[in-house]
């Protein structure tokens, strides 16, 4: 088949990363990376890394991503709390059962 031979063709292109996507925390680090002269020294795999800033993914919820980490610790309690209380209770209808 055409798409087997492709692929044992090409097969180091094809594994081959091209694409990184980076998110900064702070402002600053974004700042310094896409300056033009320090880009040149990225390098990965033998070969210049090139900066540019990515569209705005649709995927993530940025609502979510300045959240305090308390408000985040919170979230993470209450959603382990209630997969306990779930657990607990299908734990206790099978021993009820039996």
């Amino acid at each position: 088949m055409k798409i087997n031979r492709y692929k044992d063709e090409n097969y180091h292109d094809l594994v081959t990363p091209r694409h990184a996507f980076v998110i900064f925390e702070y402002e600053n680090a974004k700042l310094v990376a896409e300056r033009k002269h320090f880009t040149k020294a990225f390098t990965l795999l033998g070969q210049t890394v090139k900066i540019s800033r990515a569209q705005n993914p649709s995927t993530v919820i940025w609502e979510n991503y300045q959240l305090p980490n308390y408000r985040r610790y919170w979230r993470i309690f209450g959603v382990s709390l209630l997969l306990f209380c779930l657990y607990f209770s299908a734990l206790s209808l099978i021993m009820y059962a039996t």
